[in-house]
């Protein structure tokens, strides 16, 4: 059994520092000892999950790959702001950061904007675990979402959870539909994996781009083994 994560590696595992076998088997460890969640929400802000409101001078710069899917990334020079993988969605994206007041200058990408679009590539055609890129939280616009997703983003590659888990994990155990709620909003999918949070019974329920999507990211993950139909 793995032992009780200690403040250095609950660091670790927020800022996702861990290899994806590490990264798993403290995930099954931490996913049910409250200990553990107590600890790994105080590292929730020093992850850089905090509401940033300071996006008035943010310039905003716009990528497109293209892979087994077509998928659009914006970026300030903090962080991704936004993933989009269904092209009609692009210019739905695209009009929420101008409602922030953000300015978009261009496709001239800052350099992990470059990576992202690479890495998004070969995750799409091959399944390939990337590194998280740095989080640019301005389009995330409530405390409650943001909590939301930091849980969703510590769910590992091949592994899955319920909205019933990261309500329970919030200490919220009742707001299962609002964690349903926030992530139909989530402005980051496959970065902040939403894909990876099903039903309590086993269900694909809810997902931006479309169930048989979310199935198709699941099979390339390995983990749709362990949903039920």
């Amino acid at each position: 059994m793995t032992d009780h994560v200690s403040r250095t590696l609950a660091q670790e595992i927020a800022n996702h520092n861990l290899s994806l076998s590490e990264e798993i088997s403290y995930f099954e460890h931490w996913r049910s000892c409250s200990k553990c969640q107590n600890l790994l929400k105080e590292c929730m802000s020093e992850a850089g999950f905090v509401i940033d409101l300071n996006f008035s001078s943010k310039r905003v710069f716009i990528g497109i790959g293209r892979a087994n899917v077509d998928f659009q990334i914006i970026c300030s020079e903090k962080g991704v702001l936004s993933v989009s993988i269904i092209k009609n969605h692009f210019r739905k994206a695209e009009n929420r950061v101008r409602t922030k007041g953000l300015m978009i200058v261009g496709a001239q990408l800052p350099s992990f904007g470059v990576k992202l679009l690479s890495d998004l590539k070969r995750y799409f055609n091959e399944g390939r675990v990337f590194q998280l890129p740095e989080i640019d939280t301005t389009l995330i616009s409530s405390l409650f979402s943001l909590q939301v997703l930091y849980w969703t983003e510590l769910i590992p590659f091949g592994k899955i959870a319920s909205y019933m888990e990261i309500a329970e994990w919030m200490g919220k155990p009742k707001a299962t539909r609002a964690v349903g709620g926030a992530l139909k909003r989530n402005p980051l999918p496959i970065i902040i994996p939403c894909h990876r949070v099903i039903g309590s019974k086993g269900k694909l329920t809810g997902f931006a781009g479309g169930i048989e999507l979310k199935r198709k990211l699941l099979e390339l993950e390995g983990s749709i083994g362990e949903i039920t139909y």
